[in-house]
């Protein structure tokens, strides 16, 4: 079966070091690794009644878990969610072209 889009509810940002920077990311539940394949999608994050275009990001797996990293211009807002221990929600939508 071939989905478009697809809602991610109730997700954690993590923050991680890497290297010399860090890096801000979300680990996909499982469940979801049967519609999800790793490739661009375009991300929205739905946080507190309102949509953040995230845009477009590559979703890769590490070991058995796919992994979204953030964009760093929008670290306000993934230290706040962190901060409060707050979830969030995701649309993917796969980009028509992409081979995956």
């Amino acid at each position: 079966m071939k989905l478009s889009s697809l809602l991610i509810p109730n997700v954690s940002v993590h923050k991680a070091n890497k290297g010399r920077t860090y890096v801000y990311m979300i680990f996909l539940p499982r469940k979801f690794s049967d519609f999800i394949k790793p490739c661009k999608y375009k991300i929205t994050v739905l946080y507190k009644e309102k949509e953040i275009e995230v845009g477009v990001r590559k979703v890769y797996r590490d070991h058995k878990l796919y992994v979204l990293t953030l964009p760093k211009h929008l670290e306000y807002i993934w230290n706040n969610i962190i901060t409060n221990k707050e979830k969030i929600s995701i649309m993917i939508e796969k980009i028509e072209g992409d081979k995956h």
